[in-house]
């Protein structure tokens, strides 16, 4: 993926460090001190932190949605795979297909999913929006300034683009799901697709 996968840096301030371990409880003051070479100031820090942490949060949203949706077209596969050429199993087979069709057309916004895991992906391949929040993220903490107004607007875009596409994701891991999951108990199959639940924040 795009940007840096280490999470926000905990600004300046005074922590408690907390270690549980073969049933003892042991802390320790911990603090942080701002680099004395840096000429941000700690409103900058703030705003920036700020920043920073909205997007830590819509990054775990849409790794949730993109979880579920995985979970779902595994157990299709599964369901798929079981199923007999009669045409209980034809009926079948074709619902998951459609079901799994739809769960792509979701997913496939939130996450490059033709990447590789080979270091070229990011060349042949465009990132999608899990890509630009990490991005962005990155280009954030570089220094201890405040973001810029072009950042502030580039997040507003992705945080709204993080909202409808979660939204989406929704319809189809609900409505979608409950019509496959009638259409099994109608034909007696004794599967049911799980697909938990998706909270939606605007």
């Amino acid at each position: 993926v795009a940007g840096s996968l280490t999470g926000p840096v905990a600004p300046p301030g005074t922590y408690t460090v907390k270690l549980s371990a073969a049933g003892r409880d042991l802390s320790q003051p911990l603090t942080i001190r701002k680099d004395p070479n840096t000429t941000g100031s700690d409103a900058d820090i703030a705003a920036q932190m700020k920043v920073l942490l909205e997007i830590r949060d819509e990054v775990s949203q849409v790794a949730d949605a993109i979880n579920r949706a995985e979970r779902v077209r595994a157990q299709l596969a599964s369901i798929s795979t079981a199923m007999n050429d009669d045409d209980t199993g034809k009926a079948v087979k074709a619902a998951a297909e459609g079901l799994g069709n739809k769960i792509i057309a979701a997913e496939d916004p939130l996450h490059q999913m033709r990447q590789t895991g080979r270091g070229q992906d990011l060349l042949r391949y465009p990132g999608k929006l899990i890509d630009h929040l990490l991005f962005l993220a990155s280009g954030l903490s570089v220094a201890d300034f405040p973001p810029t107004t072009q950042q502030i607007e580039a997040h507003e875009e992705l945080k709204k683009e993080t909202a409808e596409r979660r939204t989406q994701m929704t319809e189809v891991l609900t409505k979608d799901v409950a019509a496959f999951n009638r259409l099994m108990i109608e034909r007696n199959v004794p599967h049911v697709i799980g697909a938990g639940s998706v909270s939606v924040t605007s």
